[in-house]
Formats: structure tokens, C-alpha cells, sequence
């Protein structure tokens, strides 16, 4: 009995072994970083939302020519000389296979190119919405003003719906359009200022995130809207 039980002990932790080393293996090795590699969303990632962020890594590139396609391989120019490693797309169809690779530029006018990279939107069916009501006013003679926010059902917010996305319902019956009048309006051409405070912490605490502290910083100052303001503390 016990030379059993020793036998399975070396037989499952060689089995846990194995198995590792096969989990290993088939991670892509990177030989070369000047040419992007590591996409997100990773390659033939599916279930993906409408509007998602490209992202991906890359050495000392100069900037990065972006392309995006429903065609392999990709022919259509997203954004050319981006100054960083990531992009935003948004209004995706569903279930629907998008194609995109990025080529870096170098100072000394070398390019590298990446793999041609594939991910698949969700289906309509399997998507869903939150409303998220922040205020609610009236306004003379007869308007109804609501700032609300929608995301979908992991919390991010989507920002490609526009007012035939919407419908208005009274008593849970449909409102015509004709009769309610209904606008949405993004809050981009909406009078508001959205007051930020940048504070930076220098401390010798954070000394090996200083780098990251600092790309993020350039991140947000590069981003700013027009309706916001940023103090830096």
C-alpha cells in the first residue's frame, strides 16, 4: 500500500510537471521588441465590445502608423504617427472580425511591422446596458433634462449609442419619438467644465514607478478636452 501511494505521488507530480512545462511552451517567445508584439486585445480574442482600446508593446519607437480592417490583411490607416502605444476604437459592428497591425517608426527612418492581429466582436444578443442616472431637472414649459451615464455590464462606459439607441417609455409604453422629442447629446457639446487635480508624488517610496508616473502624467496632460482644467499638485 505504501509503495503505491509513493508511486502515485511521483506519477501526479510528474503529471503537474509535465503539464506546466506544456503551459509554458506554448507562449509566444518575443526575439525581436522593436517590432510590436503583445496585442490587446490579444490575438483572436473574442466577445470583444464595440468600442474597445488597442494597446501594445514595443522598444524606442519614434511613433506608430496604426492599421484597422474588416479585410486581412489590413489596408485601411487608423492613425498614423501616434506618439504612444495605445488607440481607442469605437462603433464596432457586432460579431464581426476585425484585423489590425501596427508599424513602428524609428529615428534613424527604419520601420518595423507587426503580425496582423484579429479579434471578434460580441453578438447582439449576448450584449447588455446599465443607464446610469446622475441628475434629473425640469425645465419650463414642458422639458425633461437627465444627465446620465451608460455602460455596459462589466461597468466600462460606452460612448458610440447615439438617440436611435434610445427610446422614452410611459406607464412601460413606447413614446413616439414625434412626441417626445427625445435629444441625446454627448457630454462633449454639452457647457460643463470638468475641474482635475494631477497630483505627482516624487518620493524616494516610489522611485521604481517613476517612469510609469511620469507616462501617465504625459498621458493625461497629452489628452486633455477643451471644457477641462487641470491644477498640478
Amino acid at each position: 500500500m505504501k509503495l503505491l501511494k509513493i508511486l502515485y505521488l511521483i506519477f501526479l507530480v510528474v503529471f503537474l510537471f509535465s503539464c506546466q512545462e506544456k503551459q509554458q511552451s506554448t507562449e509566444p517567445k518575443v526575439t525581436n521588441t522593436k517590432k510590436p508584439y503583445s496585442p490587446v486585445p490579444s490575438n483572436n480574442a473574442t466577445n470583444i465590445e464595440l468600442g474597445v482600446n488597442l494597446s501594445w508593446k514595443c522598444d524606442d519607437a519614434a511613433s506608430f502608423d496604426v492599421y484597422f480592417d474588416t479585410k486581412n490583411p489590413p489596408v485601411s490607416l487608423l492613425k498614423k504617427d501616434l506618439n504612444k502605444k495605445t488607440y481607442n476604437v469605437s462603433g464596432l459592428s457586432y460579431s464581426t472580425n476585425y484585423y489590425w497591425k501596427v508599424i513602428a517608426n524609428y529615428s534613424d527612418g527604419s520601420k518595423e511591422e507587426s503580425d496582423v492581429w484579429k479579434f471578434t466582436t460580441k453578438d447582439r444578443a449576448n450584449s447588455g446596458y446599465r443607464l446610469h442616472s446622475h441628475n434629473i431637472e425640469t425645465q419650463l414649459p414642458a422639458f425633461v433634462n437627465i444627465m446620465f451615464q451608460v455602460t455596459d455590464m462589466d461597468g466600462k462606459g460606452i460612448d458610440y449609442l447615439t438617440t436611435e439607441d434610445f427610446e422614452v417609455r410611459e406607464d412601460d409604453q413606447p413614446v413616439s419619438p414625434t412626441e417626445s422629442a427625445m435629444q441625446i447629446r454627448k457630454k462633449d457639446v454639452i457647457p460643463y467644465t470638468l475641474k482635475t487635480v494631477l497630483l505627482l508624488d516624487n518620493s524616494a517610496s516610489v522611485g521604481s514607478n517613476l517612469e510609469e508616473i511620469k507616462n501617465a502624467a504625459k498621458a493625461l496632460v497629452q489628452n486633455i478636452t477643451t471644457q477641462q482644467k487641470i491644477a498640478i499638485s
